[in-house]
């Protein structure tokens, strides 16, 4: 094998992949697809349609203190937002909004009637929005201020955000019984309706939700969560039981998630989670890589077979060198894609940084950057490209039209699918007997192998896979090799698999 020869097939083939559109749109799918799947998530947001809803009380009470509820906690919400927006600092604000909370808290504390604590937080809402500017009208007297909060939900919406009032409204029919609701649902002039049994508080049965999209449940959990809150503080207040036993009754035990340390543990914070989730991003890219890199050489092979370019190449190097040089080349375009692809992201992470920090936000990239990821990522890449490609170039060699190598190629995308399927369940269990067995076949290893790092295995492990993974590479390239120098040339129909020996013996 002539290095030189090498070389210059390689350069070409870069050129060549590098000059045409397909590398191109390859580049900057991932970047277009980033921008678009973040603007049209922002853009379907704000046209999400506004659910309407009615309620059907036959308790007489119960409907009120919920919407007295859900409204209070619209406001508490609110809290937050303008706590943000008012302060110059995260530090500042994240002060400013325990302040005010607490203030809620005891609110809550002290006064048993709802409509007492909407006030009390309609009072410190609009104390800041008076201060921040985001008031619908200087002249807005404070006790109007929750009729405006619940009348005017799409300004409301504006000045401080998203609340639930915005997205569901309550329709008061001029009759309030099963057949008008049903017709107006049949009319496309209601949602649904809620029907509250006469004394939910001893019992919830008869309690309904009526609508014809049994597939959305959205609406019906919202008001379900605040009737629920509704009843049980009911049924508190009757059997005479205090905030507080009532909040130790309900109390439940929950797991602190932390690591080993030494003789003890060490609490895990949320770049511990990334850490161990992180891998899963990394095995996702090696898997599109090494297929959409081993495409393009698959096409690259075709395409100048059938082109007779192939006659052409070969009167001035050996099918080796032109097969190592094919490889390496198209295999240096397609890193020239995932660098963009990584650069991409890395841009984006520092973009979505800089969004958590203006809104008071923490968050800690770190764990992306790992070195032991990047680097495992890296040669199980170039380890895994290397044993696909010699297989792929092979099957280009013996097809004259993609039509061709799409039949020869299904075994191979079904041999592919197995890591993509093994993600989730390597990760939810790195060191376990299906990660184990799967770290030792070949095709698997780069994906098995990058996704248990997270939780790495020993260095025999490693080591030993590794060697595997590269004896099974040689193999791969000199085996891909012989077919591709016996088949490069050869015209007619792909040959069957029981063809396929007499390749091999050349």
């Amino acid at each position: 094998m002539s290095p030189r020869s090498v070389g210059l097939v390689a350069r070409r083939e870069f050129l060549e992949n590098a000059r045409t559109k397909a590398f191109w749109i390859g580049a900057l799918s991932v970047p277009v697809l980033l921008v678009v799947s973040a603007a049209a998530g922002g853009f379907f947001a704000s046209i999400r349609s506004v659910d309407t809803y009615a309620v059907l009380d036959q308790s007489g009470w119960v409907h009120d203190a919920t919407r007295r509820h859900i409204i209070a906690e619209d406001l508490t919400e609110a809290l937050d937002v303008i706590a943000r927006r008012s302060v110059s600092s995260p530090a500042d604000a994240s002060n400013e909004r325990e302040a005010l909370l607490a203030e809620v808290r005891t609110a809550i504390d002290s006064d048993e009637d709802r409509e007492a604590f909407q006030t009390r937080a309609a009072e410190l809402i609009f104390t800041l929005a008076t201060e921040s500017g985001r008031i619908p009208s200087p002249s807005l007297a404070v006790e109007k201020f929750a009729d405006w909060w619940v009348s005017d939900v799409d300004a409301v919406a504006d000045a401080f955000g998203d609340t639930s009032l915005a997205d569901y409204r309550e329709l008061v029919p001029s009759r309030l019984d099963a057949a008008h609701l049903n017709a107006l649902i049949a009319e496309d002039r209601l949602d649904g309706y809620f029907v509250i049994p006469e004394d939910p508080v001893r019992s919830g049965e008869g309690a309904r939700y009526v609508t014809e999209n049994l597939t959305d449940q959205d609406m019906s959990r919202w008001y379900g969560r605040g009737l629920t809150e509704v009843v049980q503080a009911q049924r508190l207040r009757e059997e005479n039981i205090d905030a507080e036993t009532a909040e130790w009754l309900n109390e439940t035990i929950s797991f602190e998630a932390a690591k080993p340390l030494g003789a003890g543990a060490e609490t895990a914070d949320d770049a511990d989670f990334l850490a161990q989730w992180a891998p899963i991003g990394l095995v996702y890219l090696l898997w599109i890589s090494i297929f959409t890199i081993n495409q393009m050489l698959l096409t690259s092979t075709v395409d100048e077979k059938s082109g007779k370019l192939a006659e052409v190449l070969l009167s001035s190097v050996s099918p080796a060198d032109l097969m190592a040089g094919k490889v390496a080349g198209i295999g240096g375009a397609g890193l020239a894609i995932i660098a963009v692809w990584i650069a991409t992201f890395v841009a984006f992470a520092l973009a979505g940084l800089g969004l958590m920090a203006r809104a008071g936000g923490d968050f800690d990239i770190g764990p992306l950057l790992n070195p032991a990821f990047l680097i495992g990522f890296v040669v199980y890449f170039l380890l895994g490209y290397l044993l696909y490609a010699a297989i792929f170039c092979a099957i280009g060699s013996l097809c004259n039209t993609i039509q061709d190598a799409q039949s020869l190629m299904m075994p191979m995308i079904l041999v592919l699918m197995i890591p993509f399927l093994l993600v989730f369940p390597v990760a939810r269990d790195p060191n376990g007997t299906l990660a184990v067995v799967a770290s030792w076949i070949p095709p698997l290893t780069p994906f098995v192998m990058l996704n248990r790092m997270a939780d790495p295995p020993g260095v025999l492990t490693f080591a030993g896979t590794s060697v595997l993974l590269a004896a099974s590479v040689w193999y791969s390239l000199r085996i891909g090799g012989r077919v591709f120098e016996n088949g490069i040339l050869r015209t007619g129909k792909p040959p069957s698999l029981k063809q396929l020996p007499s390749l091999l013996r050349g």
